[in-house]
């Protein structure tokens, strides 16, 4: 685990392999994340970006996606290696 400045090229990166049966983003989210790093209020929640070695993207679409919009550098901690991944119970 470690703190990387992710641009939009990094982010693209992360986001180019993402893992099996990913939620999909909530643009009005996305942008407001967006908006407010153009505007240097970005505050990280706490969260790190997650990328498992073979599944890909685990967790930090949204920041990642947001960092593309904005075209900002922020700071991110990002975890990197093998996760154990659960899959969702099938909705009814």
């Amino acid at each position: 685990m470690k703190t990387e400045r992710i641009g939009p090229e990094e982010a693209k990166e992360l986001l180019s392999k993402l893992m099996p049966k990913y939620r999909a983003p909530n643009p009005r989210f996305v942008r407001q994340m967006a908006d407010r790093m153009r505007r240097g209020e970005w505050q990280p929640s706490g969260d790190s970006i997650k990328r498992d070695d073979e599944a890909g993207l685990v967790d930090g679409r949204m920041r990642l996606l947001a960092v593309v919009e904005s075209g900002c550098t922020v700071d991110f901690v990002v975890m990197r290696g093998k996760f154990e991944l659960f899959e969702p119970p099938e909705e009814n």
